[in-house]
């Protein structure tokens, strides 16, 4: 329990929810295209960033009611994002911040693997340009393997090279 303050009253544990909605804009203005949604669960802390969102052309998403599965998807991006960038890195202010989740959520979506697509990110790379494997050119010419650093070389994809 809280300790009580002079007057008697305890002091809130959590930050008020108009605080929580300025906090959200705040991060928003330095971006350069803004997400068309946001999911969002259900605790009453939240509606008035629901209420925010419309304006900033931002459809918020609440998870359905009684589905807490759905917050828990979420969550896991969460401790992904916290494992894989924000313990490695400091970020400066807002901007790099923002600069940073930009590619960490390219990097995200075409790099990294996902075990539900088997080891496949969910945007596949274009791959007009590479030969299959049993094509009788694959093996005539060597082949090179390319690095490509992603987020300053914290992590790496491979692909062949054209």
């Amino acid at each position: 329990m809280a300790a009580a303050s002079c007057t008697g009253r305890v002091p809130p544990t959590t930050p008020p929810s108009e605080w929580v909605a300025q906090q959200l804009f705040n991060a928003f203005l330095d971006l350069e295209t803004l997400p068309e949604a946001m999911v969002m669960d259900r605790d009453s802390i939240l509606l008035p960033i629901a209420q925010t969102l419309p304006g900033m052309n931002i459809k918020p998403i609440r998870i359905a009611y009684k589905c807490p599965w759905q917050n828990a998807v979420i969550e896991r991006f969460h401790r992904t994002l916290n494992k894989e960038l924000l313990r490695y890195v400091q970020p400066l202010n807002d901007r790099h911040l923002n600069r940073l989740l930009g590619k960490f959520r390219q990097y995200y979506n075409t790099a990294r693997p996902h075990m539900p697509n088997d080891a496949e990110p969910p945007i596949l790379p274009d791959m007009n340009h590479h030969p299959a494997a049993n094509d009788p050119d694959f093996f005539k010419a060597p082949r090179k393997l390319v690095r490509k650093k992603w987020l300053g070389g914290l992590h790496s994809s491979y692909r062949w090279a054209a």
